[in-house]
């Protein structure tokens, strides 16, 4: 909020405010709204419009109310609220300020007026100056055109309408420059967030020394590599759900760019997976590292680099699916139970819990339509296609006997290639749709 110098402040189409940024907390506390210690000046002028001049009901019955009201219905400022505060700012002495700049023939020189029609910023010494306005611009309604005119804020309509201001012309960023500026800010949000990357990291080394322990000193046990398999490839899905309420903002964000036309939802996409990719990488050693070694998998460091390649495309199927599940539910709990019924579908089909022998004809098919199936069926036969009696244990139970290493790496590689895919295609139709 301090970041900004001039403040129009508008409610239900009206006037409440208009001047400097700083001077808006003490303007309503003189109008008796003092704005609370430690408190976000945006958010407090935000509930005092809204909430200015409510009944004195309960907590309860306050909350019946916000039951009541439909799913997506915004909440709007009343418009006897919005009267009252434009009709107390019109009384006030910023307004006559307001009015005696416009009406003064001083902003040619583009000295002193904080308020000048000309340059309409010039409200600190590192502000453009006067000679940079561009007298091609349509006029705003807002304000004069000329410093002649004698028009001031109360010749102004009192309810603004879309069709009183000039059509805004957006900027089209290549795709590099948008990928730049992306990741830059990308990069910052990561930043400054560092506890976050730390907790998952953490959590990531937790996960695999609890299954470690599990599994530890077991020996060279068929049924027991074969279960900590099942494991190793499950427990990272459940790391993804912390991603569902940050994708949420970020959409936000990107819905406000994207109907600007500053980038694609394409460049948006591709961004946060370069930026998530080192995180990620991270996160999967130090679980692969901890977990591969104590459980008693081969020793072998192309096997455990494969091993690394799989869990990594695992988790990145994984946490695309929960960003189409932030991008097709509204709030984060329904997104969350979404992505739990995909979670736990694929653990029901993915082979390990249900023996593929065991399963009926037509969800043995299904079978085949979860990314927790191609991951765990790689996992076995990196793991046992050296044995000796690897084909035996592979067709015992398990039908991947027959199955190429590679071509089930290839087949996880595509499914991620899909979800991203279609990620992006979800972002951009819902944006366009939102307009």
């Amino acid at each position: 909020f301090n970041m900004f110098d001039l403040l129009l402040l508008l409610a239900d189409g009206r006037v409440v405010y208009f001047g400097l940024a700083q001077e808006m907390v003490p303007y309503f506390a003189d109008l008796g709204f003092p704005c609370p210690l430690y408190v976000n000046p945006a958010d407090f002028i935000f509930d005092t419009l809204h909430h200015e001049g409510e009944s004195d009901d309960s907590p309860q019955e306050k909350w019946e109310i916000e039951e009541e009201r439909e799913e997506g219905e915004e909440e709007r400022v009343s418009e006897e609220v919005a009267k009252k505060f434009t009709k107390l700012f019109q009384k006030s002495k910023r307004n006559e300020l307001l009015q005696k700049s416009f009406l003064s023939n001083d902003s040619a020189s583009g000295s002193s007026s904080i308020f000048s029609i000309q340059t309409l910023s010039c409200s600190s010494p590192s502000s453009p100056s006067s000679s940079s306005f561009d007298p091609s611009l349509p006029p705003s309604p807002l304000l004069s055109s000329s410093p002649d005119s004698s028009s001031s804020l109360s010749d102004f309509p009192e309810v603004l309408h879309e069709e009183d201001f000039p059509p805004v012309s957006t900027l089209c960023f290549s795709f590099a420059v948008a990928q730049f500026y992306l990741l830059h800010r990308s990069w910052l949000s990561y930043s400054r967030n560092r506890s976050v990357v730390f907790s998952r990291g953490m959590a990531a080394f937790f996960a695999g020394v609890l299954i470690g322990l599990i599994f530890f000193d077991q020996g060279d046990d068929v049924a027991n590599l074969v279960s900590a398999s099942c494991f190793l490839i499950c427990a990272f899905g459940l790391f993804c759900l912390s991603t569902i309420s940050v994708y949420i903002e970020n959409q936000l964000i990107f819905q406000r760019d994207y109907q600007r036309g500053y980038y694609s939802a394409f460049s948006f996409g591709f961004s946060n997976q370069i930026v998530e990719f080192p995180i990620l990488i991270a996160q999967v050693l130090i679980y692969a590292m901890v977990s591969y070694w104590m459980v008693g998998f081969s020793h072998s460091a192309v096997k455990f680099f494969v091993f690394i390649i799989i869990v990594f495309l695992q988790t990145e199927i994984c946490f695309g699916v929960c960003q189409i599940f932030s991008l097709l539910c509204n709030t984060t709990n329904s997104a969350i139970a979404g992505y739990i019924s995909f979670y736990l579908f694929c653990l029901a089909l993915g082979g390990f819990l249900i023996p593929p022998s065991s399963m009926p004809g037509f969800i043995h098919k299904l079978m085949y339509t979860t990314p927790f199936w191609y991951g765990y069926s790689a996992v076995l036969v990196n793991q046992f296609e050296d044995y000796s009696n690897g084909q035996d244990i592979l067709t015992r139970r398990y039908p991947v006997a027959d199955q190429d290493l590679w071509l089930l790496i290839g087949i996880l590689a595509q499914y991620y290639i899909v979800v991203q895919l279609f990620q992006a295609f979800l972002l951009e139709y819902f944006t366009k749709k939102s307009q």
